[in-house]
């Protein structure tokens, strides 16, 4: 479990980096791609983080709900398909691409209310 907190923030460090290259290349896509991926390497190990804490309760408090957790977990997995589809949006339209990114914000919106307890 430690190994994969360490390598979740490495992730994060170098997401600061891609953010950097696609503010200086905004007209390459290869920033978009380069940048989206290490978004979607970065959910993916925060998803896989998750299931991991909240298996069997071992690392949460036993008084959480459980759609609570479902909950947190289909948020987790909605983010790297939002962006695993806006790598496919750039290759129509960079602008797009970037803009689909917001999508996340209604989604998480909907999930929040599905998942209420």
């Amino acid at each position: 479990m430690v190994y994969l907190n360490l390598l979740f923030l490495l992730l994060i460090t170098i997401l600061s980096i891609s953010t950097n290259l696609v503010i200086t290349f905004d007209n390459y896509q290869i920033s978009y791609i380069l940048y989206s991926s290490i978004v979607i390497m970065t959910s993916l190990l925060l998803t896989i983080i998750w299931w991991h804490s909240t298996k069997e309760w071992k690392l949460i408090e036993k008084s959480l709900h459980p759609l609570f957790i479902k909950g947190v977990m289909t948020n987790l997995v909605t983010i790297p398909q939002v962006f695993l589809l806006s790598i496919m949006i750039s290759f129509v339209n960079l602008d797009m691409a970037q803009y689909f990114w917001l999508i996340i914000a209604p989604i998480s919106i909907v999930i929040r209310h599905k998942y209420k307890h």
